[in-house]
């Protein structure tokens, strides 16, 4: 259990290095840009090819037992069958994310989604390269991504926005994009997994079973809220920059929530745990050593925005409204409590999908996404509290998620235990 917990800890390690070159990126981005349309254009296509980027999770959940299985046999050559079956799927999340765009958004969100959208292709390709290296138990190279990744992004913007002197928000973009593909390039190499179009290739049975099907159903409700918080504050009246302030205001701690990213890890070990009982102690003791990292990362920002309000250095440097400033502090302060219950959420669903629970977690998001668009309507537009309204809508759904979720699982566990 102790070398599980320094497993955990290099890998937030690593990861909370990587956080902080992004999050240095998008304060410049909130320094030169401030709120405006091109900023909400940018985090509008983001939120758009979300749909591309659940591919990492359904990866995850529905390849990692069939890679371990295929190395466990020294079966290579399926291992690059699934990669280009991954692959076709990508891409196919990617045409329906840049369809289903056009349909809602103007030419400036598409010319942007574009750009994400191929940054997602690669970003998605590289996340079977770190499953494949954590069935290979090469947890180093996992933590070598992620600061190859930090280093690469960090310079490629640098280059592009600073030398080249290209002015615009595209620079953040390209600079993802083309960081994302020189990692892909190395972990190409160094897992020597690689395309093959075999007839094998095309066969796409597998993926059109139940338990699949399923998983990118849900994955899809999941998009579908971020999707609704996004397009309910883009349809209220005089509510320009919204998007923006929603933003800025969950930067922060969303980084601290993948800086502390240990649902891979967890997924991997509960994989060789039987007992629900057993599994769900192990969540108690990822979230556990997670929290004591997340209480510091709270105490150390929140003493810092306490600091940028006392002295209007937000005001001065970004050169925004009171109004706007003091709703991003309300909103700092809401994703920041709502941070546990987003990293104990990750840790359950996967609980979920080990145990062949997919079912009920299918019908768990139906539920929080009827939820969320309703809550939407009450605090963003009939209390009329914008994005401050839709940060409550979200906090409210992660919560009932783990609250029921801890119910149902300790209740079945002690059934399981009790022979029932």
């Amino acid at each position: 259990m102790r070398k599980y917990s320094l497993s955990i800890l290099l890998e937030i390690l690593s990861k909370s290095i990587a956080k902080v070159s992004s999050l240095l990126i998008r304060i410049i981005v909130m320094i030169y840009f401030g709120v405006s349309s091109a900023v909400d254009n940018y985090y509008i296509a983001y939120s758009a090819a979300g749909i591309v980027f659940l591919g990492v999770i359904w990866c995850e959940l529905t390849l990692y037992e069939k890679i371990k299985n295929n190395y466990d046999c020294n079966e290579i050559d399926n291992v690059n069958i699934l990669y280009s079956r991954f692959l076709f799927l990508t891409l196919l999340l990617c045409i329906i994310s840049i369809i289903f765009s056009s349909i809602f958004y103007d030419d400036d969100v598409i010319k942007q989604l574009l750009l994400i959208t191929v940054y997602a292709l690669f970003f998605v390709l590289n996340s079977f390269y770190i499953l494949v290296y954590r069935v290979q138990s090469r947890l180093n190279s996992v933590n070598k991504y992620y600061l190859l990744s930090a280093i690469m992004y960090l310079l490629g913007f640098s280059f592009i926005y600073f030398i080249l002197d290209y002015d615009s928000i595209y620079a953040l973009s390209i600079s993802m994009l083309i960081s994302e593909f020189f990692i892909l390039i190395f972990n190409k190499k160094n897992t020597k997994v690689s395309l093959t179009f075999k007839r094998e290739s095309y066969n796409f049975s597998s993926f059109f079973e139940t338990k699949p099907l399923r998983t990118i159903g849900i994955l899809l409700f999941i998009f579908f809220i971020d999707f609704t918080d996004k397009f309910t504050l883009t349809i209220i009246p005089d509510a320009e920059g919204a998007v923006s302030i929603i933003t800025f205001g969950s930067m922060i701690p969303l980084a601290i929530r993948q800086a502390l990213d240990a649902k891979g890890i967890f997924y991997s070990r509960i994989h060789n745990i039987d007992s629900l009982n057993a599994q769900h102690q192990c969540l108690f003791k990822t979230f556990s050593n997670v929290f004591i990292m997340y209480c510091l990362f709270a105490f150390i920002t929140s003493l810092a925005m306490f600091f940028l309000y006392k002295y209007n250095l937000i005001e001065v440097y970004l050169g925004l409204s009171k109004r706007d400033v003091v709703l991003i502090g309300e909103i700092f302060f809401v994703y920041i409590l709502m941070i546990p219950f987003y990293i104990a959420w990750d840790y359950y669903y996967r609980l979920y999908f080990r145990n062949n629970l997919d079912a009920l977690v299918f019908r768990l998001v139906i539920l929080g996404v009827i939820l969320n668009v309703i809550l939407n309507y009450i605090f963003a537009i009939h209390l009329n509290l914008s994005a401050l309204g839709v940060a409550y809508a979200t906090l409210s759904v992660i919560v009932f998620y783990v609250v029921f979720s801890f119910i149902y699982i300790t209740h079945t566990g002690k059934a399981e235990e009790d022979g029932c």
